[in-house]
């Protein structure tokens, strides 16, 4: 997505790597979206949907797809991707107002004590074990 690997210079021989204020398409990003770093991405559309959508966004599909139950918190994403979180977040709102991804936000402090909560996600993690 930014056109060089990791750690190579800006202007290197493989091309130029995109700026995070040109991939959000110079948007901030949207509070009726709220995506944080901590909210859940899963892709809504099929795999072979994303040909004719822009680079980055089929990115951020190819990667939801690829993970297990086609969903990624935020922050693997930005790492997967090598970009920001706020320009990530802005264009993940885009997706969403797209009907291309759904995102779930991270949960609160009060289901992080909700027992059967609790319980659901241990034995969820059990059968994937």
């Amino acid at each position: 997505m930014t056109g060089l690997p990791p750690g190579s210079g800006e202007d290197g021989p493989i091309g130029r790597r995109t700026r995070p204020f040109a991939l959000a398409g110079g948007q901030v990003p949207s509070a009726s979206a709220a995506i944080t770093m901590n909210s859940l991405v899963t892709a809504a559309i099929a795999e072979d949907a994303a040909a004719p959508l822009p680079d980055e966004w089929r990115a951020v599909l190819a990667v939801c797809h690829s993970a297990p139950a086609r969903t990624v918190i935020v922050t693997e994403l930005a790492a997967r991707l090598h970009v920001f979180i706020t320009p990530l977040t802005a264009m993940l709102g885009d997706l969403v107002s797209q009907g291309l991804i759904v995102h779930q936000p991270a949960a609160s402090g009060a289901d992080a004590t909700n027992i059967r909560l609790l319980h659901r996600v241990r034995d969820g993690l059990a059968r994937k074990l």
